[in-house]
């Protein structure tokens, strides 16, 4: 099962010739966003491609993680650039900035069939599970403090 998790979409529209229907914006034109990938969730593993000038992601990607999933779901990123991916068979998993190859968890958020994740600007992490057909909520994403149950 693969989904597909845009984190940051910035591509620009093209007319039938491939001219740009809108202006790019100039910071990809500049080339000044190199941090703006795009992120999948494909089962055993993740991965990341980098987006061109254009705003469209690369043929192949840059890097892929292996964390031992079991069914990688989602992916979210604070804004610290930790990786945190809803492992369905599981876990939720957080991986340090940058992470790829065979990287282990720094944290292992263990619950029954995460789906979804979600980070909030203030740092909360949100995860739905489809067992407890609710949404977890944690007041230190890091440190796997529940704070309230929905």
């Amino acid at each position: 099962m693969g989904l597909l998790v845009i984190m940051l979409c910035l591509t620009a529209p093209t007319w039938a010739d491939g001219t740009p229907s809108r202006p790019v914006p100039p910071a990809l034109r500049s080339g000044t966003l190199p941090q703006v990938q795009l992120y999948e969730a494909a089962g055993d593993h993740v991965q990341a491609f980098a987006l061109d000038s254009n705003g469209l992601p690369a043929t192949q990607p840059d890097r892929q993680l292996y964390g031992g999933f079991s069914a990688a779901f989602s992916i979210a990123l604070d804004a610290a650039g930790y990786i945190y991916v809803a492992d369905y068979g599981g876990s939720v998993k957080v991986f340090a900035p940058g992470s790829s190859g065979n990287a282990t968890p720094l944290y292992v958020i263990p619950m029954i069939a995460p789906t979804w994740v979600a980070l909030n600007k203030a740092g909360y992490l949100f995860v739905t599970c489809c067992s407890y057909n609710e949404v977890l909520v944690f007041e230190r994403a890091r440190e796997a403090r529940l704070h309230s149950r929905y």
